[in-house]
């Protein structure tokens, strides 16, 4: 074999490796990327340059389009929306330093009670490596806002009109938002509090916190989310790919997850109707309760402890499963292959048990007395009872079925 080709191979799969661990989420140097992290040219040398507009009658909306930046806003004193921008050029050189600054325009357009304020180049490129420009804004209320942001960070606070935001590069914080938020965020933390209107987001390579929201539709890849403190929301929908999802104390009358590839962990959790679709997902869950429990996952495992409902419905592969039961569900139905199901149940009860296990073998540590039959590969354990019903059938698996102490 030549040496070019040797390299080739090696290179290859060297490849191959690096797109794997970037695939499944574990190569993170491009998560958290906010504007500290582009560099600016001379940032030593920054010059401030301020421009400010005044409305006097309240507004309908406010579109804010900032090329690189950061945004603030916050409520209005009067019944009036102002804004202050500060153009900052980074230079040592004064004449250069006319030179950005006339290049870079930041317009302000009001139409039928509607304001749109600009930051844009002058040239088909802007300036990115030398000028940023910051707005802060104070609104009337009710008045809707709308912005698109790069390179910097956005900060709102007690505002009762609706909000979009489409960011990149920054760090979002929302905080007491009396209406509907709509985000999308990439490269960038985002952190939302105390939201009473509907919670959409679509976020990427981004560190998300929760707390305090009505309900929640959320769209997150190669990311982390840390849902908490919900007292009552109507529902929780997540759909990830590559992201770890941690949930506790909440409680919603839905909750519906879809991730792969990383963790999902859940903790002092009280809902209607939980269901989890998921693949290559550590499944832990802890004082998690629930009228009806779905969960399906592949090739990695799943722990519950102090669980409970009425009924539970697990379908797993080429995972284990372990259960840990306080009180029990009326039904339980588990569906496995290629992996071990240990469950721990009350003791005292009188249950409803048929388990089938094809290749595998059934251990009973309980003082329960189970009738068995073997058939070949199949091994059957049943007994008919007056309390719950436990319904498992697997296969290249064994089953446990133990006590609480």
């Amino acid at each position: 074999m030549k040496k070019k080709e040797l390299f080739l191979i090696v290179g290859l799969i060297l490849f191959g490796f690096i797109f794997q661990y970037f695939d499944s989420g574990k190569i993170t140097f491009l998560e958290n990327c906010n504007s500290s992290n582009i560099s600016i040219s001379d940032k030593n040398h920054p010059h401030e340059f301020t421009k400010n507009f005044t409305y006097e009658h309240p507004l309908k909306s406010i579109r804010i389009d900032n090329q690189a930046g950061g945004i603030k806003i916050f409520p209005s004193s009067d019944n009036k929306t102002s804004v202050q921008s500060v153009k900052i050029v980074y230079h040592a050189d004064s004449s250069k330093v006319k030179k950005y600054k006339e290049s870079v325009m930041i317009k302000s357009k009001i139409s039928d009670n509607k304001v749109v304020l600009r930051s844009k180049s002058s040239k088909d490129d802007f300036p990115y490596k030398r000028v940023r420009t910051f707005f802060t804004v104070y609104v009337t209320a009710n008045t809707k806002i709308e912005i698109k942001n790069r390179l910097g960070n956005i900060n709102i606070e007690n505002i009762n009109g609706s909000v979009r935001i489409n960011e990149k590069f920054g760090d979002i914080k929302i905080n007491n938002v009396n209406s509907d938020i709509s985000i999308i965020n990439k490269f960038g933390n985002t952190e939302i509090k105390k939201i009473s209107g509907k919670t959409e987001l679509d976020l990427e390579f981004s560190k998300a916190e929760i707390e305090e929201i009505n309900s929640l539709d959320c769209k997150i890849s190669h990311s982390s989310l840390y849902l908490s403190d919900i007292g009552r929301s109507d529902s929780i929908n997540i759909k990830g790919a590559h992201t770890r999802l941690i949930l506790k104390n909440v409680n919603s009358d839905q909750i519906k997850i879809k991730d792969s590839h990383n963790k999902i962990e859940i903790s002092k959790v009280n809902t209607r109707e939980f269901i989890v679709s998921s693949r290559h997902c550590k499944i832990k869950a802890y004082k998690l309760n629930s009228d009806s429990i779905s969960i399906k996952n592949s090739f990695n495992r799943i722990k519950l402890v102090d669980v409970s409902g009425k009924k539970l419905n697990i379908l797993l592969s080429h995972g284990d499963l372990y259960a840990s039961f306080v009180s029990m569900f009326d039904n339980i139905f588990i569906t496995n292959s290629f992996s071990d199901i240990h469950l721990k149940i009350p003791s005292g009860k009188d249950p409803t048990l048929s388990m089938n296990t094809k290749y595998g073998i059934i251990k009973n540590e309980t003082g329960l007395e189970i009738v068995s039959t073997k058939n070949k590969h199949l091994t059957t354990f049943s007994k008919k009872g007056t309390d719950f019903e436990i319904n498992i059938n697997t296969s290249y698996g064994d089953i446990t079925l133990s006590e609480q102490n």
